[in-house]
């Protein structure tokens, strides 16, 4: 099947941004559910136009890789403790995998295996998943707005509709960054969490690891490469300003305010507003 045209491209990435501007998030879930179907199109699509069958144990995997790192106490100075996951009590995956990691002290890393205890962490991560986020994300004020995948599904895989994985695939670093940030202010917006964080600017680093200092590169960008392709451009920053290059190839035009532009990333945890305006290409 061909790939997916630019106008249905540009269709995409604006629903992800409705995703993320008109969706209820009363949990993190939802952003965890954005980056795991972006990373499993990654690594098991292709380049085509194609629907793809993805199983929700797979899913839930990807759930108990991102929270294995957030579900150990947060510590800064005297103070520690799990950082807040949702509006109302603990979010369950987070109370589970901790409770898995207290079982495994020797695992530095999520049971990728998922055999033994991980297979059994999985299944439960997948009841969480298969009856909270798949179902409410894409409820949009109200309404299911479904072009991520149906919103009539097996127990066991859900399957992305045509173009949708080949979009995941293409704008990966984008919908991931995205993703991220949002988690970032959500979990930096709850009460509970506040006498933890106070002013720190590590929180990124701590949620996603030291991976996410890279991605914030980009972050400050937003208004100065007004209408260049973003997710081509390739930051340095030498200590005053920013820097760029780019490859040639179809990317997301983005425009949009920011209150750290320029800055060097320890200050890029700053929210951003944006805006997709079209597909550009670079020269």
């Amino acid at each position: 099947m061909a790939p997916p045209s630019e106008s249905f491209q540009l269709d995409f990435l604006g629903y992800v941004q409705r995703l993320l501007d008109e969706g209820e998030f009363t949990a993190t879930y939802k952003y965890a559910l954005l980056m795991a179907l972006a990373d499993l199109a990654v690594e098991r699509g292709n380049d085509g136009g194609e629907p793809l069958i993805l199983g929700i144990r797979d899913i839930a995997g990807k759930f108990v890789r991102y929270y294995w790192r957030q579900a150990r106490p947060y510590v800064k100075g005297p103070q520690r403790g799990l950082l807040q996951q949702n509006t109302g009590a603990q979010a369950r995956i987070i109370n589970l995998v901790r409770d898995a990691a207290a079982a495994m002290p020797q695992a530095a890393e999520a049971p990728y295996a998922f055999s033994g205890p991980g297979a059994s962490l999985v299944r439960e991560v997948a009841q969480t998943v298969r009856v909270m986020p798949l179902w409410k994300l894409q409820v949009l004020n109200g309404r299911v707005e479904a072009l991520l995948y149906p919103h009539t599904m097996s127990r066991e895989s859900v399957v992305l509709n045509p173009g949708v994985a080949f979009c995941f695939r293409r704008f990966h670093g984008l919908v991931t960054r995205l993703a991220q940030d949002a988690w970032i202010r959500f979990v930096r917006n709850r009460p509970a969490n506040q006498p933890l964080l106070g002013e720190a600017v590590d929180l990124g680093a701590f949620l996603f690891g030291s991976e996410r200092a890279n991605l914030d590169l980009y972050r400050p960008l937003l208004v100065e490469l007004q209408g260049t392709p973003v997710s081509t451009a390739r930051p340095r920053w030498d200590g005053a300003t920013w820097t760029t290059s780019s490859r040639g190839r179809s990317t997301p035009t983005i425009s949009g305010t920011t209150s750290c532009s320029p800055a060097p990333p320890a200050i890029a945890a700053s929210a951003t507003c944006w805006r997709i305006t079209g597909i550009a290409s670079a020269g």
